[in-house]
């Protein structure tokens, strides 16, 4: 396994931080505190909040030694527990990887070819098998007042280390799945996957109609691609689509 470099470290600890606060707080974003000093009274509320929901999330099987086990703790490590079950393996991508050179059609074997090629280099971020590096970039999305800068509150890794260079820049999604999780980008503003290799194509949303991100990673340089080169990376892309863990029942909600 590749050493992690110090820079990626700690880029992966301050978004640990950030997942835990962006995603258990809004569990009860009027009460919890931002930075969890103060568990007692968020696990007495989360208790009181899932009660009628017990007999589903607990199943009278975890945590059996403890008298009172619905709170933040242990909410943590059930859906820590839970995610680890999520593994998406059996992909068209998947198979043809695994020796089916029939799993993918002609169309998505060229866009495969263009995917991992020197002039889209779009595995240069989105590197196989996870199809995602683990590192924050800054695609050239926006570029408000010729600053880079962006839009709203949220400006990527910024907001947790403080450091201007680090504004726009968020972490590389994985690309498994993706046609089933629009809209794009990490504020949805981009509807479709085909608007997404558009915006890849061009350098970054900003240049399309005004001039480039000054924030933009060099590795979102552009590129040319024709309609029929972008038919083909497009079926790659629902190469990646796994409808047998789609569908798992096991994986959908107990809530329905």
């Amino acid at each position: 396994m590749r050493q992690s470099h110090p820079e990626a470290l700690r880029e992966r600890t301050r978004c640990v931080r950030s997942w835990v606060i962006r995603h258990l707080c809004p569990l009860a974003p009027s009460w919890a505190h931002p930075r969890l000093t103060n568990t007692s009274n968020t696990d007495a509320r989360i208790g009181h909040s899932l009660q009628p929901g017990k007999a589903v999330l607990t199943g009278g099987r975890p945590f059996p030694a403890q008298p009172a086990p619905i709170n933040f703790d242990n909410i943590t490590r059930a859906i820590a527990a839970f995610q680890r079950t999520l593994i998406s393996r059996d992909s068209p991508y998947d198979r043809f990887a695994a020796g089916d050179r029939n799993a993918l059609s002609p169309e998505a074997r060229q866009g495969l070819a263009l995917f991992t090629g020197e002039r889209a280099k779009c595995s240069q971020c989105h590197q196989p098998p996870h199809f995602t590096d683990q590192r924050f970039h800054n695609t050239g999305l926006y570029n408000a007042d010729g600053t880079g800068d962006l839009p709203g509150t949220d400006k990527g890794l910024a907001n947790e280390t403080g450091q201007t260079a680090d504004t726009g820049r968020f972490r590389t999604p994985t690309l498994r799945n993706i046609t089933v999780t629009a809209p794009y980008m990490r504020d949805g503003s981009i509807t479709s996957l085909g608007d997404v290799i558009a915006h890849y194509a061009a350098g970054g949303q900003a240049a399309v109609g005004a001039k480039p991100s000054p924030r933009r990673s060099p590795l979102v340089a552009g590129f040319k691609i024709s309609e029929a080169e972008k038919r083909h990376l497009l079926r790659f892309l629902e190469s990646l689509t796994d409808e047998r863990f789609l569908t798992k029942p096991e994986l959908q909600t107990p809530f329905r």
